[in-house]
């Protein structure tokens, strides 16, 4: 995962799964559910999942033809692009081949950085294939994620995001919806990372009047209260 937050609250979910699975002894539906693929056999939280009932792909196409949602989580456009055009090859030519058993209809989940014009052209490349994309962004540190403490924000067609959304509810303090635009989860970003840094900047400009004034160790007691402040509202 390109999101340490997003990764750390979907391996805590997985993790309190397969500890219901080693009390009572059984395999959590959702894992005999899930089928895996990655450039590496052995990444991280792989081989424990698949020994609890997961299955292997070999390719993004072999995922495309058992699966009805798949989420991918990768590093920036170029990747996001190559695997959505195998994805879509691969869903169309199952439905040809499988039209009655084939999982249908399938939805791409993309839950890494990706910019407005990749999501335009990936959503344009999965539409052809009658795969619809839903893309994802959450807000939060992976300490808070560790205790489902990061919020969740998706866009997408409304019925496929919904079903995304029961899946990572479990995952996530809670899932909100941003319309049917993939592209929104960008301009969100966006607005996040200028939301900061004028937090940043107003951060500064209280510790230089601090300093101005004679408060003696300024900068860290205005480092100290703005910590506090935000433990206290982890999503202001």
């Amino acid at each position: 995962s390109t999101h340490p937050a997003l990764a750390t609250a979907v391996q805590t979910f997985l993790a309190r799964d397969a500890d219901v699975a080693t009390e009572t002894g059984d395999t959590p539906a959702f894992h005999r559910a899930l089928v895996l693929h990655c450039a590496s056999r052995g990444g991280p939280g792989a081989d424990a999942l698949l020994a609890r009932g997961a299955a292997w792909a070999g390719s993004v196409e072999e995922v495309a033809a058992s699966c009805v949602l798949a989420f991918t989580c990768l590093p920036g456009d170029g990747p996001l692009e190559e695997v959505a055009a195998r994805f879509a090859a691969g869903a169309a030519k199952a439905a040809k081949n499988n039209a009655a058993s084939a999982p249908s209809p399938r939805v791409l989940v993309c839950l890494g950085p990706t910019s407005p014009a990749s999501l335009a052209a990936v959503k344009a490349a999965c539409a052809k294939a009658g795969v619809d994309l839903v893309a994802a962004h959450a807000a939060g540190p992976p300490a808070a994620a560790a205790r489902r403490g990061i919020i969740l924000h998706l866009a997408g067609p409304e019925g496929p995001r919904a079903a995304v959304a029961g899946i990572l509810d479990g995952a996530c303090r809670t899932v909100l919806p941003l319309g049917d635009d993939p592209a929104a989860v960008t301009a969100l970003a966006a607005a996040a990372l200028t939301a900061r840094l004028g937090a940043l900047e107003a951060v500064a400009e209280a510790m230089a009047l601090a300093e101005a004034a004679g408060v003696p160790d300024a900068r860290a007691h205005v480092a100290r209260l703005v910590a506090d402040d935000l433990g206290a509202h982890p999503h202001s």
